[in-house]
């Protein structure tokens, strides 16, 4: 398991608080500071995290000093989930399904998880494992669970419940809470909606910038053409222009022989002319 892992789950359980104190599932986190001082701590010392409220009801995570029968004097975690510590009326009770995890604080690592399922009620508010783990377990540095550093541990509990039995729901708060989910989900929606007027908006901006471009497209392409043709009238006249300079230049060589032969007669008929006298 990588440590960003560890982080996405501990932010999950923070946040997974009093949001909704009625929801059937929820995580509780109990990151115990000072282990090592813990675990040297008197049998039965303990550790609770905050409660989180899950079908009405507070859970918890309890942590123990214990020992092991065998071998003897051998120290270990014992862990539990709490729930709805303090009311002793006998009639109420909760059925739930937990997770239990020492969660791996090294990459690679893996946590060490394991399950529990009971009914909760006033003489058994609490279950879980009185012998979870040896501390020397833990506090292996290749196991990658304790956090030698800031000589710690995480503790992670995933809880599933069934609706409690014998319980008060308090019905003004219930009703509370589903005012202000309907709330929140009115702004959700106005939210959307705001989004949507927006991507609307973008839309038409990017229509008309569309539009805008091609009229000036089209004013160009015009434009573009019209130099063409006058160009291609232009080529057209230089090559007429061109064929008369060639018609004229044949003509003047014409002429110019015409001149010399002219030239050529006039003698010879002098020549004649003074033979015959």
């Amino acid at each position: 398991m990588e440590v960003d892992s560890v982080t996405d789950e501990v932010l999950s359980a923070r946040t997974n608080g009093d949001k909704d104190p009625y929801k059937s599932e929820g995580q509780i986190i109990l990151k115990i500071e000072k282990f090592s001082e813990f675990a040297r701590e008197s049998l039965g010392n303990r550790r609770l995290s905050d409660p989180v409220y899950i079908r009405g009801l507070p859970w918890r995570i309890l942590a123990i000093v214990r020992e092991m029968g065998r071998p003897a004097g051998c120290r270990c975690l014992g862990y539990f989930l709490q729930c709805n510590n303090g009311n002793q009326d006998p009639s109420w009770s909760c059925s739930a399904k937990a997770t239990l995890k020492i969660l791996a604080q090294k990459p690679e690592e893996e946590n060490h998880v394991r399950q529990v399922t009971h009914v909760f009620h006033a003489k058994m508010d609490d279950w879980g494992y009185a012998q979870f783990m040896t501390f020397e377990s833990i506090m292996n540095p290749e196991e990658g669970w304790y956090d030698q550093k800031e000589d710690a541990i995480i503790l992670l509990v995933y809880v599933k419940a069934d609706p409690p039995l014998g319980v008060k729901i308090d019905e003004e708060r219930l009703k509370s809470l589903q005012g202000i989910k309907e709330k929140e989900k009115e702004i959700e929606i106005n939210n959307s909606d705001g989004n949507l007027s927006k991507i609307k908006e973008e839309l038409e901006n990017l229509k008309k910038s569309k539009e805008k471009c091609e009229k000036q497209l089209t004013k160009k392409l015009k434009e573009n053409k019209e130099i063409y043709e006058r160009l291609a009238q232009n080529a057209n006249q230089l090559a007429i222009i061109n064929e008369e300079n060639i018609k004229l230049k044949e003509e003047n060589e014409r002429l110019k022989n015409f001149n010399e032969y002219e030239e050529e007669i006039k003698v010879i008929l002098l020549y004649v002319h003074i033979i015959c006298i």
